[in-house]
């Protein structure tokens, strides 16, 4: 079939579906090729078949002149619509919009990109006050792009092959944020208080924020893992994280991070114990509304990462301290740990962490000093 339906495909926010279009055909040297291409929406795919064959005729399928920057860009976010999720395909859009565009002219035919082309927007991009790990993630995007032109035969070589990625300038490790223990302690406290004199008041919305923290720091769970987080996830003491909630795409719940992301995590008692409080209190909503997440907002709906954030300044000015990110809440997790010894492995899976690595080169700073413990057992090896 020169059309089809791509396997599983779903429906976009305008109700078309994904469609392989193959054409087959003989280049001039009398060698059998077939183009495939993927668009959006039937009567896309049968113009673009009617392109395709007149091409074949004319004898310009294998001109790639008149393929754009911006056009190349355009077909590879469509073929990779299928295989990423939302929040990704949000995040890839905003970085060619705000970090290619702007510094490199796209519609420029792909096949006149050259090495010297890539290192002018080097320099253009470069000089923005951004981290070099953010210009680095820009630089793989940009080159995964070219990658696909090659795989699709529309160049010989990716242009960027021959220019370097970002180098690290900074030598110096940025610190890390967290609260000490005895920081949380105030700040949950505050929060505590504060959700109970609204209770007063006959409003219990607060304690969704108070219960939201005390999470966030006894579990080191994510922001929008935390937003998805159900009652049937929790059993004794054994809380599951299955999913993410992305408010980028009208709230909707999405698969977590990755793999690794899936995982069972212990929970201390004084977080049960609130959690079990919390569902009592919530339990004339949820015969009301089915409402099953832990942390629902107004109306059901989930905690509002503004209101979030909002909460958490509050908290923080009541109870005199700092004022740190909800991101900094993983931070403090990993540092209480870290403090305590345990097994940088157990933290990395606490986390969610796809590789050991990532967790030693944020939190190995933190790790308690080994040197006299090293000294001692070294130096009881053998007595003479």
């Amino acid at each position: 079939m020169p059309i089809s339906k791509v396997p599983g495909c779903v429906k976009d926010k305008d109700g078309l579906l994904l469609y392989d279009v193959r054409v087959n055909y003989t280049d001039s040297y009398g060698k059998k090729k077939r183009k495939h291409r993927r668009i959006r929406g039937w009567s896309e795919a049968k113009n673009l078949e009617q392109k395709l064959l007149f091409d074949v005729k004319t004898n310009t399928l294998d001109d790639t002149s008149k393929i754009t920057l911006q056009q190349l860009w355009e077909e590879y976010s469509t073929e990779k619509a299928q295989s990423t999720r939302r929040i990704t395909q949000y995040q890839k859009q905003s970085m060619w919009k705000n970090r290619i565009m702007p510094y490199i002219d796209v519609n420029i035919p792909i096949n006149k990109i050259t090495a010297k082309t890539i290192q002018q927007w080097k320099s253009n991009f470069g000089i923005l006050s951004l981290k070099t790990s953010t210009k680095k993630q820009t630089y793989i995007f940009l080159s995964a792009i070219f990658n696909y032109a090659v795989k699709m035969e529309y160049i010989s070589k990716n242009p960027m092959r021959f220019i370097d990625n970002f180098k690290d300038v900074e030598t110096i490790k940025k610190e890390i944020n967290y609260y000490e223990p005895e920081e949380f302690k105030k700040f949950i406290i505050a929060a505590k208080q504060y959700a109970e004199t609204e209770e007063k008041k006959g409003c219990l919305a607060e304690w969704d924020y108070f219960v939201f923290f005390l999470i966030a720091f006894y579990t080191g769970l994510r922001k929008g893992e935390i937003q998805a987080l159900e009652w049937t996830d929790i059993k004794n003491n054994i809380l599951s994280v299955k999913r993410n909630v992305s408010q980028v795409s009208n709230d909707n719940v999405t698969p977590v991070k990755n793999k690794s992301s899936i995982r069972d995590i212990q929970i201390p008692n004084i977080l049960l114990d609130e959690l079990n409080k919390h569902k009592q209190r919530k339990k004339s909503l949820q015969d009301k509304t089915g409402c099953q997440k832990i942390c629902a907002g107004a109306n059901t709906r989930f905690l509002r990462n503004a209101s979030i954030k909002c909460k958490l300044e509050k908290y923080a000015k009541l109870a005199g301290i700092k004022k740190i990110r909800v991101h900094d809440f993983r931070h403090s997790h990993a540092s209480l740990l870290a403090n305590m010894d345990i097994n940088i492995q157990e933290i990395a899976r606490r986390l969610g962490h796809s590789d050991v690595r990532m967790t030693w080169n944020t939190y190995s700073h933190i790790y308690p000093k080994e040197e006299e413990k090293a000294i001692s057992v070294l130096d009881n090896v053998i007595k003479f």
